[in-house]
């Protein structure tokens, strides 16, 4: 071990693979960092790391290109188990090989937690979770992480019972990239359980077999609702791309298509809250097997407000169950013409057309729940375009000026990002608690509604095991997801793709799944995708 002075008493501490770097971790100071060296570390920890909120513990790997393997491969621990005494710490730049079945990252009653710019593979439990009885996480942040060939769940966060057991609030999950689930049961890719809540922003989620993202609501009134906001989610092989089981719930500039079900589904899940406050407005909803939108349940006084989408149905309804509440200027449009430049591709591309029906179709709505920028991070202060893009390009590329970042948000859009630190090193180098819900029980894994029902469990059981190779429409969009990933970046973690867009788009389609691991080289990752 090798420890480097740094200002403000902080210390660069490099780590070697025979080293403990758990335990070493456990002895860390506010604003030390450890920099794990490239090859195995093979430990699992329970880590009792505590920095403070100008001065984190920051644990990441010497060399980004050879990211350090966190290959525990036990079955008696969870890899990393993030316990009660850690606060204000970071885990960066790792690389999560795989388990034999416990969780990769599991979460107690923690707070001020990063997980950014990690690279998780083949987990066979839940890759991350905060559900453990009776143990409350707050202020989780899980961001540009890539996430796939999981066989349960990407991300679990609170308990099936809420509040009597278990929450975890204040939650941000953004920027990441999320596909190729399995499970025995759902397989879900982002799960906040009833009264948790989180905003899920900017992730790119696809070929889950559950659902892509569901929320629960809460029973508080005065919790924060989840937002869920600007995601990419496609292909869900036997249930929807994004669920609601309760309210409050803000849903608004997503992108959803090729569910197995219905695009959107708000409905009363008997573990959820009761469905009020659920706002679902400028999504662009196309190419789901059933409905576009399905809301049931929704009661004239629940306050729910269903406004300024595009949705394009194919053989079914566009929204279906009759829901009361607000329900206007939500438009219906055809795929083969009429809403966008090339909604069938190739070239995919979703702008809409400017003298098309979703222009001037959606007024802007004067409430704090109205999104001020669309799914690029274009302002809707001047065009009024329902569904989630808000732009009307000429050369009808949706993903316009690809290689610039989004503009920063505003203090409305965003809040200040707690894991933007100075590194107080730069001036010298740039037990297991009880097992309530895990991953495999019918609290994990049992929640996702039936098709045509209100209590969707499995979907379709000739789909159970279906390939997991992406459909062809899928594949359209797969080349544009490095364009998803940067559009909103907040200038601390702006990326830059646009010297190799033209390379990625003469690639074949198994090597475009490959690129967008990197967001400004276009060589692939070491390691293979099924």
């Amino acid at each position: 071990m090798m420890i480097i002075s740094g200002s403000a008493g902080a210390n660069l501490i490099e780590v070697s693979t025979d080293q403990n770097w758990c335990s070493i971790a456990n002895d860390a100071e506010p604003g030390d960092i450890l920099e794990l060296a490239p090859g195995d570390h093979d430990d699992s920890c329970h880590l009792r790391a505590a920095g403070t909120q100008g001065a984190p513990i920051i644990i990441r790997s010497a060399d980004p290109e050879d990211p350090a393997r966190l290959s525990y491969y036990g079955t008696g621990a969870n890899t990393i188990e993030i316990r009660s005494e850690s606060e204000h710490l970071i885990l960066e730049g790792l690389h999560f090989p795989g388990t034999a079945g416990p969780h990769a990252i599991r979460f107690h009653d923690t707070r001020d937690i990063t997980i950014r710019q990690n690279h998780f593979e083949k987990t066979g439990g839940v890759t991350m979770s905060a559900n453990f009885s009776g143990k409350n996480a707050r202020r989780l942040h899980i961001l540009d992480n890539t996430i796939f060939d999981v066989e349960t769940t990407a991300i679990y966060f609170g308990c099936h019972s809420g509040a009597d057991d278990c929450q975890t609030t204040d939650v941000r999950i953004e920027g990441n990239t999320i596909y190729g689930l399995d499970s025995p049961s759902v397989g879900y890719g982002i799960q906040i359980k009833v009264d948790s809540n989180a905003t899920i922003r900017d992730n790119a989620i696809f070929d889950t077999k559950g659902p892509g993202i569901m929320v629960y609501g809460s029973h508080d009134p005065e919790m924060t609702p989840s937002v869920i906001d600007g995601n990419l989610v496609i292909s869900s092989r036997t249930s929807g791309g994004i669920l609601v089981g309760g309210g409050p719930a803000i849903v608004t500039n997503n992108i959803v298509s090729d569910g197995h079900t219905y695009g959107i589904h708000i409905y009363e899940h008997n573990a959820g809250a009761p469905l009020q406050g659920v706002i679902v407005a400028h999504n662009t909803v196309f190419g789901n097997q059933g409905n576009a939108i399905h809301a049931s349940g929704w009661s004239a006084d629940g306050e729910n407000v269903l406004v300024n989408n595009a949705i394009a149905p194919g053989d079914h309804s566009a929204i279906g169950a009759n829901p009361d509440g607000l329900i206007e200027n939500n438009v219906v449009c055809d795929l083969d013409t009429h809403c966008f430049f090339e909604p069938q591709g190739p070239p995919l591309s979703l702008t809409p057309l400017p003298d098309g029906p979703l222009a001037n179709a959606a007024p802007a709505y004067e409430t704090d729940w109205f999104p001020g920028v669309d799914f690029m991070g274009n302002s809707r202060d001047e065009l009024n375009f329902a569904g989630a893009l808000n732009v009307d390009d000429e050369d009808g590329d949706p993903w316009f000026e690809i290689g610039q970042s989004r503009p920063e948000r505003t203090a409305s859009d965003n809040e200040d990002d707690p894991t933007d630190e100075d590194d107080p090193t730069d001036e010298n180098h740039q037990d297991q608690d009880d097992q309530d819900d895990d991953q495999s029980t019918d609290d994990a894994e049992t929640d996702s509604p039936k098709p045509g029902s209100e209590d969707e469990a499995s979907g379709c059981a000739s789909t159970a095991g279906a390939s997991t190779s992406p459909p062809l429409l899928m594949l359209f969009l797969l080349a544009l997801i490095g364009a998803l990933r940067t559009r909103r970046a907040t200038a601390h973690r702006s990326r830059f793709i646009g010297e190799c867009s033209a390379r990625k788009r003469a690639r074949s389609s198994s090597e475009r799944r490959l690129a967008r691991y990197r967001n400004t080289r276009c060589e692939p990752p070491p390691h293979p995708i099924p």
